[in-house]
C-alpha cells in the first residue's frame, strides 16, 4: 500500500535497527520484540547494560485531560488498568474495569477501595471495610501467633518496636474450633523485650 513501511525477514533472518553499528531494537522470528537486547525473550523486553542508568517505559501524556497508563488483559479476563490522571496531581490508579481498587497518591498516602486517601492506609468499602492478616499454615497448635500490629520508630536504631497487639490460637484449631486471645505487649526503658500487660482470652 502506498506510504507504508514493510520490514520484512524472510526465513530464520532477523529484523534488527542499528545505530553506529550496534544494535538497538530486534525483532526476531516470532513476535517478540528487544529495545537494547539482540534475543528478546517475551514479546516486549527492555534491556540496558549501562549500570549508571535506569531501565524505563515512558508514557507521558501533553495535555492536562486523560490520562497515561497501561492496560492488561488476558483473552476472557476483564481488563485492569494501572493510569496516571493529571485531574489528580498525579495520583497512580488500578482500575478493574470497573472502579478503582487501589490508589497510591502522591503524597505517600495508599487507599484500597479509596480514591482519596486520608492516612497512610486507607481501606474503604461500602458496607464492611476489613483489614485481614492470615497465618498461611495449614496446621495451627495452641499458642501459635496468628498476626501483629506492631509500633515501631527508626530510633535508636531501624524497627525499634515499643508496643504490640498480637493474636495467639488459645488451643489447636479444627472445624469450628476457631479459639484465641489476644495480647497487648509494652517495652520498658533500658530494656530491648516486650513485655505482655493485658490479655483477653477467648471468653472476653
Amino acid at each position: 500500500n502506498a506510504g507504508d513501511l514493510i520490514l520484512y525477514g524472510a526465513g530464520t533472518t532477523k529484523v534488527r535497527f542499528s545505530s553506529n553499528g550496534s544494535d538497538e531494537s530486534y525483532i526476531n522470528t516470532g513476535t517478540n520484540v528487544g529495545i537494547g537486547t539482540t534475543n528478546p525473550s517475551e514479546e516486549l523486553e527492555v534491556y540496558s547494560a549501562v549500570s549508571s542508568q535506569h531501565t524505563r517505559i515512558h508514557i507521558e501524556k501533553e495535555t492536562t485531560a486523560g490520562t497515561a497508563g497501561v492496560s492488561m488483559k488476558s483473552k476472557d479476563s476483564g481488563t485492569w488498568t494501572m493510569y496516571v490522571e493529571d485531574a489528580s496531581n498525579g495520583d497512580l490508579y488500578f482500575h478493574d474495569g470497573s472502579d478503582n481498587v487501589l490508589t497510591v497518591a502522591t503524597n505517600n498516602t495508599v487507599g484500597i477501595g479509596s480514591t482519596s486517601p486520608g492516612a497512610d492506609l486507607d481501606v474503604g468499602h461500602a458496607t464492611d471495610p476489613r483489614i485481614r492478616m492470615t497465618r498461611t499454615d495449614s496446621t495451627v497448635v495452641a499458642d501459635e501467633a496468628l498476626g501483629s500490629l506492631q509500633f515501631a520508630a527508626d530510633d535508636p536504631s531501624a524497627g525499634a518496636v515499643g508496643a504490640s497487639i498480637q493474636s495467639k490460637a488459645s488451643s489447636a484449631w479444627s472445624s469450628n474450633n476457631y479459639g484465641a486471645y489476644i495480647r497487648f505487649l509494652t517495652t520498658p526503658d533500658n530494656s530491648g523485650d516486650q513485655a505482655e500487660r493485658v490479655r483477653i482470652t477467648e471468653d472476653g
